[in-house]
């Protein structure tokens, strides 16, 4: 799971954030993540009381596929704590 707050943070970080006229960049990742969700890449968690995302975690089959995709190029490894 991860908060509403620090992926809005991460995604501004890694660039994936192209402004809009007229928008901060944080309303465009709010744009960004509802169309996740539509897609069912996202699932919420959690909504606070006004029904805003607060928090929401990726779909079980596209993180099989992302963890999958990064062991393979080796850009990052996922400890179950096993190994």
């Amino acid at each position: 799971m991860i908060k509403r707050k620090r992926l809005i943070r991460l995604l501004m970080a890694e660039g994936f954030v192209e402004p809009l006229k007229g928008s901060i960049p944080e309303v465009v990742v709010e744009i960004y993540l509802t169309e996740l969700i539509c897609r069912g890449l996202l699932q919420v968690v959690r909504r606070n009381g006004s029904g805003r995302l607060k928090e929401c975690k990726m779909h079980d089959i596209l993180q099989e596929f992302a963890v999958s995709i990064s062991k393979s190029i080796k850009f990052a490894a996922k400890s179950d704590g096993t190994e």
